[in-house]
């Protein structure tokens, strides 16, 4: 059994923002630190609506880290850190070989703190990745499924567009 949370999510963004569909991806990636999938969603969303009215974002709508990071993906295109990169990258590539390692996975790997090193980014990376294919899933999929399984379903970000009746 695995999950289509990220496939879903996808699907839902490329209907709601179409040809800006990636970018909105990135903008969900790079807001979704500490987050909750709706405030994730929200966050986002202000995000976007920020950058098409004016080509940026006010500093006073973000965290610093959230901000940060929108900033640097609005001058040079790349999304910065690691975590980050892999959940856009789940997000819009169903091969991705990368899987966002956050808090929920530092605890279902029993590591006693929520900031993987990049020792333990790794090694919790590529056991995912290899128990995966073991199964015949995507890594993306898998990384889902235990997500979903520790932290509980908060429903995919098609969920949440339906509450602002987008879809």
């Amino acid at each position: 059994m695995s999950s289509s949370w990220y496939r879903d999510s996808y699907e839902a963004v490329k209907r709601v923002y179409g040809d800006d569909a990636d970018m909105f991806c990135a903008l969900l990636a790079l807001t979704s630190a500490n987050c909750a999938i709706s405030a994730n969603s929200t966050l986002a969303k202000k995000a976007y609506n920020q950058i098409k009215l004016s080509g940026t974002v006010k500093r006073e709508s973000f965290c610093r880290t959230h901000y940060v990071g929108i900033v640097r993906y609005l001058s040079d295109g790349e999304i910065h850190g690691r975590k980050c990169g892999s959940f856009y990258e789940c997000m819009t590539n169903e091969d991705s070989e990368h899987i966002p390692v956050d808090m929920w996975m530092m605890r279902l790997y029993h590591m006693g703190h929520d900031v993987p090193s990049a020792k333990e980014y790794d090694a919790i990376e590529a056991d995912v990745v290899k128990r995966a294919r073991e199964l015949g899933i995507q890594p993306r999929d898998y990384q889902a499924r235990l997500w979903e399984e520790i932290r509980g379903n908060g429903g995919s970000y098609a969920v949440h567009f339906a509450q602002w009746r987008l879809l």
